[in-house]
């Protein structure tokens, strides 16, 4: 057999089909010589062109649900996710091999790399059509899809699709312990389990829709931006409430991994670095993104970039709800608060330098790929006291030389943000300038470097309720 045909590990329980611009030939095959679906992107049958042909024999036309299915799934068509055809493909497969885990069993696919979105994820209920990007992180590419239940008369849906070389499953089993009715501000999966797909990713997840991440949304388009956040961050600190009290931290909270969903509620998602929280002063390996992270969370700087008894350079501290909720802090910060006033004051044409003044020094190694010295973290310790300085190790795999993130004093950014505020007093409400200055109290609160003094995330919940309650107020008046 080829090799673009690609075989997946015992039991799948679905299978994705790219679909690219160009019209290239996918077929799905169940083995050498028998062809389960041909044509996807081409109205010839693949059998018609096999090596040695009797060019006399007529050629063999396709069926009207193979040409009607290419029809619907080429590349720059937007098929009719509820249609008679698709659910004709459906049956198809199921009459050709009786049940589909049979077929799940079995099948492979000729494929050429694609990088669209567009694509079929076919599992044992519903069939996904991924539409567009989500977004893509580091170990999951995320598409927007529709959802057509195959065995049921549903309404097609909208769902949020992710395939990864990461299995989603024991995510979902951790998550699992926070019980059903505070899993509004989680991105629970529906769905996951493997899936066939031999140019990479293993895996596939299935969740709700959102709109996006906190990075995409655009304040100035928003009547009341201030407003309009607040309830998304109410419903996603509720999720990290509820993930705490389940003995669960996140360990990567910030914006591009908090939802919004601008007729729906904000939610906390990307599991990748969910554990269950050690004790009080047990190290373990770090995982956080570094422009988020405590400083507190290693009892020395060195320990940012300890040698593992292999060899490798990992991370080693302890993290726990405390900075779990510094990192909501610094997400308020960066990724809501600056964002949102950098974004109204070029709708009102107003000068705001708030982007550079944030920015936190960088250093860059003496030497390319070459570790900082301990000596050398500690220097820039003592040159820098009170500032939060993270180091990100060299990635010599990927050529990524390292550096030292020096950042400001958290008194420093308040009076910052403060000033940038004050200049938006004759163009925003009095409620949502109060609303952007107690959004700035909060978070140099949250970024306290005692993590003993970080309010818990239900405290936090309750403050987010209160700068909530300005608006109540303004609108009952």
């Amino acid at each position: 057999m080829s090799d673009k045909v690609g075989f997946i590990k015992p039991d799948p329980k679905g299978f994705y089909i790219p679909i690219a611009e160009e019209e290239s030939v996918r077929t799905l095959v169940l083995t050498e010589k028998t062809v389960l679906i041909d044509g996807l992107n081409s109205p010839e049958p693949v059998n018609s062109r096999k090596r040695g042909r009797d060019e006399d024999k007529e050629p063999v036309t396709p069926s009207p649900v193979k040409k009607k299915t290419w029809q619907m799934f080429r590349g720059n068509v937007v098929p009719d996710v509820d249609s008679p055809d698709a659910r004709a493909l459906w049956s198809r497969i199921k009459q050709e091999q009786g049940s589909a885990s049979t077929f799940l069993r079995r099948m492979a696919y000729h494929h050429s790399p694609t990088k669209t979105h567009r694509g079929l994820l076919v599992t044992q209920t519903a069939m996904h059509y991924t539409e567009r990007s989500a977004g893509r992180g580091a170990q999951a590419t995320v598409s927007f899809a529709k959802e057509l239940f195959l065995s049921e008369d549903k309404p097609v849906t909208s769902k949020i699709v992710k395939r990864a070389q990461k299995d989603f499953e024991p995510q979902q089993a951790l998550l699992s312990r926070v019980p059903e009715i505070e899993r509004g501000g989680i991105d629970y999966p529906l769905e996951c389990g493997t899936m066939l797909n031999s140019h990479g990713g293993l895996y596939y997840g299935i969740f709700e829709t959102s709109d996006g991440d906190l990075t995409k949304i655009r304040y100035a388009d928003q009547l009341f931006p201030v407003s309009f956040i607040t309830g998304q961050l109410i419903s996603a600190a509720g999720g990290l409430k509820a993930l705490h009290a389940a003995g669960l931290i996140h360990r990567d909270v910030k914006g591009m991994n908090t939802l919004f969903k601008v007729d729906g509620r904000g939610k906390l998602t990307d599991f990748d670095l969910l554990m269950l929280e050690r004790a009080e002063g047990e190290s373990h390996g770090v995982g956080a993104t570094p422009e988020y992270a405590a400083s507190f969370i290693w009892a020395d700087i060195t320990d940012q970039k300890k040698r593992t008894e292999s060899g490798r350079i990992t991370s080693w501290g302890h993290q726990s709800q405390a900075s779990d909720c510094f990192a909501f802090g610094v997400m308020l910060q960066k990724d809501v608060l600056a964002k949102m006033v950098i974004e109204l004051s070029q709708k009102h044409h107003v000068g705001c330098s708030l982007k550079q003044d944030l920015a936190p020094k960088i250093v860059e190694e003496a030497k390319y790929m070459q570790l900082f010295t301990d000596e050398e973290l500690h220097e820039l310790e003592r040159q820098h006291p009170g500032q939060r300085i993270v180091y990100r190790f060299p990635n010599r795999a990927l050529q990524k030389p390292g550096y030292v993130s020096i950042f400001h004093s958290r008194e420093t950014d308040y009076a910052t943000i403060l000033n940038a505020i004050s200049k938006l007093k004759d163009i925003l409400s009095p409620q949502e300038i109060a609303g952007l200055e107690k959004y700035a109290a909060l978070a140099y609160e949250l970024q306290d470097p005692d993590p003993a003094k970080i309010m818990t995330a239900a405290a936090l919940e309750g403050r987010l309720m209160e700068i909530e309650a300005l608006f109540s107020h303004s609108e009952s008046s």
